[in-house]
C-alpha cells in the first residue's frame, strides 16, 4: 500500500512542482516542447530497444535457451515507454534510465537481490479472492481414480460419447 500512495500521490505532485519551476524559468511554450520532444524521442527509443531486445528473445529461443533475462529487460523497456509517455520530467529520466542498457541491467540486478531479500524473509504474500482454493478436477483416462462408496453409483452404457456419471450427477 505504501508503494501505491507514493505512485499515485508523490510522483504526480512532484511532477506537478517540476513543471511550474521549469516553466516559470525557460516560459510555458517551450516547457510544453520539451515535454513532447521527449515523449516523441523517448517512444522512437523504446520501439527501437523493444525491437532489439525481441530479436535477442527469438535468437536465444532459436538455440533452445530460456529468455528469462531478455523478457525482463523488455518489461523494463515497455515501463520505459509509458513512462517517456508521461508528461513530466521525472518519469522522464526513470524512463530514460530504464532504456539504456548499462542502467537497464543495474535495475534488474537491484530488483533480483530485492526480490531475493523478500524471499528469504518469506515476506511474500499470496492472497486469494474464493473462499477455497480451486482444485483440479480428476482427469479421466490417466489413472484419476477416486473413492466411491458402496451403492452411489450405477452402470450405464454411453450414449453417444457422454461418460458414466454418478447418482448425484459428478464423473
Amino acid at each position: 500500500m505504501p508503494w501505491l500512495l507514493f505512485l499515485f500521490l508523490v510522483v504526480p505532485t512532484v511532477e506537478l512542482i517540476l513543471l511550474f519551476r521549469v516553466g516559470a524559468v525557460i516560459g510555458g511554450l517551450p516547457t510544453l516542447a520539451l515535454i513532447v520532444a521527449t515523449g516523441v524521442v523517448g517512444a522512437s527509443l523504446a520501439r527501437q530497444e523493444g525491437l532489439a531486445v525481441l530479436s535477442r528473445a527469438r535468437a536465444k529461443l532459436e538455440k533452445g535457451e530460456a529468455p528469462s533475462e531478455i523478457l525482463q529487460e523488455g518489461l523494463l523497456i515497455l515501463i520505459a515507454g509509458v513512462l517517456l509517455i508521461t508528461p513530466g520530467f521525472l518519469t522522464d529520466i526513470f524512463g530514460l534510465a530504464c532504456l539504456f542498457p548499462i542502467t537497464r541491467r543495474g535495475m534488474l540486478s537491484l530488483m533480483g537481490r530485492g526480490l531475493k531479500n523478500a524471499a528469504s524473509k518469506d515476506s511474500f504474500r499470496v492472497h486469494s479472492f474464493g473462499s477455497q482454493p480451486p482444485t483440479a478436477p480428476p482427469s479421466r483416462g490417466t489413472g484419476g481414480v477416486k473413492d466411491v462408496p458402496e451403492g452411489s453409483y450405477e452402470v450405464r452404457k454411453e450414449k453417444s460419447g457422454e461418460p458414466d456419471r454418478l447418482k448425484d450427477g459428478s464423473p
